[in-house]
């Protein structure tokens, strides 16, 4: 199971980026459960490691400079919900990651392109390719424009979903 040339054109297209190294590209784009299927196949975990440590970089970063005023407890909540699960699931989903990951049959079947961790995971994979293959700054536009959503409500203070840490905080300053 792999792409051919014409998809793997069509994938960089369709990301907006460009990716000399095909080979890493299809790697980011396996599951684990592919490899069954096929031996010589790499899967995305190691990718995935060296991604999420970019990706919490870049929006850290990011964070860090937009925000001068903001507390680094409320940065930190910030960058937890950016570079969550659901978050980056739903960024992978926006850029039609679902349809371009390898998977073996039977994780398909069960559902696997709709797996939150799947699909996460595949994203992270994603920014460590463009961080090995065309830098640091290549990585930052990419993250930075997949995010461009998550990152406003940020902006705009309506990023907060843990409406029980909400209550109990507001609880806390009313009643000590």
């Amino acid at each position: 199971m792999t792409l051919d040339e014409k998809t793997i054109r069509e994938i960089v297209d369709k990301l907006q980026v460009e990716i000399s190294d095909h080979a890493l590209l299809q790697q980011a784009l396996t599951h684990r459960s592919a490899l069954g299927e096929h031996e010589e196949a790499l899967s995305n975990e190691r990718l995935e490691f060296l991604g999420d440590s970019v990706l919490g970089l870049i929006v850290a970063e990011y964070l860090h400079a937009q925000f001068p005023d903001r507390a680094e407890g409320e940065l930190a909540k910030a960058k937890a919900v950016a570079v969550s699960e659901p978050v980056l699931a739903e960024s992978a989903k926006n850029l039609g990651l679902p349809d371009m990951i390898l998977m073996s049959a039977g994780e398909e079947t069960s559902g696997g392109r709709k797996r939150l961790s799947i699909l996460s995971d595949a994203f992270e994979a994603l920014v460590a390719v463009i961080y090995l293959d065309s830098g640091l700054e290549a990585a930052r536009r990419f993250v930075l424009r997949a995010l461009e959503s998550i990152l406003l409500d940020i902006e705009r203070k309506e990023h907060i979903r843990d409406y029980k840490s909400l209550l109990q905080e507001h609880i806390q300053g009313l009643y000590k």
